[in-house]
């Protein structure tokens, strides 16, 4: 038989973002049967990697990450 003709019957669906501080099941797309989910957590662990939380500063329609980028940008705006 020939198997260019047949369609396949797998679905395609979008990633969905998972809120913050949230995990979910981080999983190849196809696993050996008893394979082991890994969640995000744990991948995390076991590749030293950290999350640290980051402040963002607002300032008009511009985010900053430092407070005295921010300040300069108002400083500015306000002599003009």
């Amino acid at each position: 038989m020939s198997i260019a003709g047949k369609k396949s019957s797998k679905r395609i669906t979008r990633n969905k973002s998972t809120p913050l501080g949230k995990s979910r099941p981080v999983t190849a797309k196809k696993q050996p049967s008893g394979a082991k989910q890994m969640t995000a957590a744990g991948e995390m662990v076991a590749y030293g990697i950290k999350r640290v939380p980051v402040d963002y500063f607002y300032f008009r329609d511009f985010r900053y990450t430092s407070l005295s980028d921010a300040l300069a940008q108002a400083k500015r705006a306000v002599r003009d």
